[in-house]
């Protein structure tokens, strides 16, 4: 079983942000997308 802090669901420019500030507090991130990361 995989430990995981935070999941973010959504790779977009909010989705990214979100996964980096956790990880900036040192919690574990799993970010979810079906496509590509980044936002428009």
């Amino acid at each position: 079983m995989i430990n995981i802090d935070v999941l973010v669901i959504g790779g977009g420019m909010a989705g990214s942000a979100a996964a980096k500030a956790a990880r900036d507090y040192g919690v574990s991130v799993a970010l979810a997308d079906p496509g590509d990361l980044g936002g428009t």
